[in-house]
């Protein structure tokens, strides 16, 4: 999975988990297992009786569109619990921040 984009992703979780910062670590390892899941091989595709197989290359401009869902899916959970829940919504903005960083660092 090593790629510019995920070397940025581990580092700047690493630097939110040592800051304590739970909205960032949360957005993080969320776009990374989002990345992640992205390489699997779907079962259909594996010959019949296969157990293992290699991950599949994900390509910098298709993991750039998962990260800008997963911006996109912070934006919108913010906006629904902005009146029930204000500090998730601040959670969920904080998080969409910190992709949209990312994103703009590795463009």
């Amino acid at each position: 999975m090593a790629s510019p984009l995920t070397d940025v992703l581990d580092r700047e979780l690493l630097a939110a988990r040592k800051a304590g910062d739970r909205a960032a670590t949360s957005a993080l390892r969320t776009a990374l297992a989002a990345l992640s899941n992205a390489e699997a091989v779907p079962p259909e595709d594996l010959p019949e009786g296969t157990v293992e197989a290699d991950r599949r290359l994900v390509e910098e401009a298709e993991q750039r569109g998962l990260l800008l869902a997963e911006v996109d899916d912070l934006q919108a959970a913010a906006a629904a619990y902005e009146e029930v829940d204000p500090d998730r919504a601040a959670d969920a903005r904080a998080g969409a921040a910190v992709l949209e960083r990312v994103l703009a660092e590795t463009a």
